[in-house]
């Protein structure tokens, strides 16, 4: 029976590499998603159908509570369960100009909601399902050796902060 991975910013990078590996390596049907690189998306739907799988791209915020049950809720209608959630979206956006004194508090809340809330969320909603319906599924969350140390020369303090709270997660 295939299983269906459901991999959050999967338009490019390390969730692009997933993608194309669960297909072609466990025949797994894949769900994509993407908030700024639609036609990564495609690609990366396009080089995991060459396995005979099949995929659907989700564009939105993952940030937003709203769009990531959205996403679930719509991944399961699609795919029928979803046996797998791969949190990998994240990053560290450009920091603005001026040290942590003079960063807006709109910047940590985008870093906090990308990458720590944004799997948060969408575990919270795949293991609801999982549960529901009896699947005894996986969660891999995605972080970074900076969770461990801070970035303080490029001043990325929310990116570091929030990817050590979702080792803690």
């Amino acid at each position: 029976m295939k299983r269906n991975i459901l991999i959050t910013g999967s338009s490019h990078g390390i969730g692009a590499g997933c993608a194309v590996a669960f297909a072609r390596d466990e025949g797994a049907n894949i769900g994509i998603t993407c908030n700024r690189n639609p036609a990564g998306a495609e690609a990366v739907a396009a080089a995991c159908e060459k396995y005979g799988v099949k995929t659907k791209i989700y564009a939105g915020d993952v940030g937003n509570h709203d769009h990531c049950r959205a996403m679930v809720e719509d991944f399961v209608k699609t795919f029928g369960k979803i046996d797998v959630l791969v949190n990998n979206a994240g990053g560290a956006l450009k920091m603005p100009e001026g040290g942590f004194e003079k960063m807006p508090l709109e910047y940590w809340e985008s870093q906090v909601n990308l990458n720590l809330n944004a799997p948060a969320y969408f575990s919270h909603f795949a293991m609801k399902n999982m549960i529901e319906h009896g699947i005894k599924g996986s969660i891999v969350n995605i972080s970074s050796v900076h969770s461990q140390v801070t970035w303080v020369r490029r001043k990325v303090l929310p990116y570091t902060a929030s990817k050590a709270g979702l080792n803690m997660f």
